[in-house]
């Protein structure tokens, strides 16, 4: 199984959220292997491995795929899902010509796409992410039935997550499902 974090910008939460998953007890319950893929030249998450020794990766292999060259990137990719139950990839923010963007939502099993809710996060995924996952969806039209999922990012604790879902649904083309949770502010995750 891949599982794509992606959005066309940074500072949406996806490198926390890609982070989250990999390491969280339902995934090391539900997968024997884990691949996490860092696919962001920053390095967030590869500085954030290297500070841990292996007992603490709990079993977690990490890889920083910073290769623009697309067999490659598909090579490399090929060879994780081979060897991983579950691949988790950190795609890169990017545009609407980005390599990392376009196999993800064309590879993975689920898309899951951080948003806050912004003017400027809207207009980020209209212009560039929703033509690549329009692209992917005429290409195999099943993957608009349960691939793509809106995760609403950077809400306060104290608010209802069913009138932050409610919003979403309102701006968010119907092939995209959003999650009923929310990605709560990034200092509740700081010392994760």
């Amino acid at each position: 199984m891949i599982i794509s974090i992606v959005s066309t910008k940074g500072g949406q939460g996806k490198s926390t959220l890609a982070l989250c998953l990999a390491y969280s007890k339902a995934f090391s319950k539900a997968f024997r292997s884990i691949a996490l893929v860092e696919m962001d030249k920053q390095g967030t998450l590869k500085s954030w491995y290297l500070e841990r020794d292996a007992e603490k990766n709990n079993g977690v292999s990490f890889t920083h795929l910073v290769e623009k060259n697309k067999p490659v990137v598909v090579d490399t990719l090929t060879d994780l899902i081979k060897r991983n139950d579950v691949v988790i990839m950190d795609v890169v923010g990017e545009g609407i010509g980005g390599v990392y963007t376009q196999l993800a939502t064309r590879l993975s099993d689920i898309c899951i796409i951080p948003m806050r809710s912004s003017v400027n996060d809207e207009a980020s995924f209209y212009d560039g992410l929703n033509p690549v996952i329009k692209s992917s969806i005429q290409e195999k039209p099943k993957r608009a039935k349960d691939t793509f999922f809106l995760l609403p990012t950077f809400v306060h604790p104290a608010s209802n997550p069913k009138k932050i879902k409610d919003y979403f649904e309102a701006v968010i083309p119907k092939y995209i499902k959003v999650l009923p949770c929310c990605f709560f502010h990034r200092s509740v995750f700081d010392y994760y």
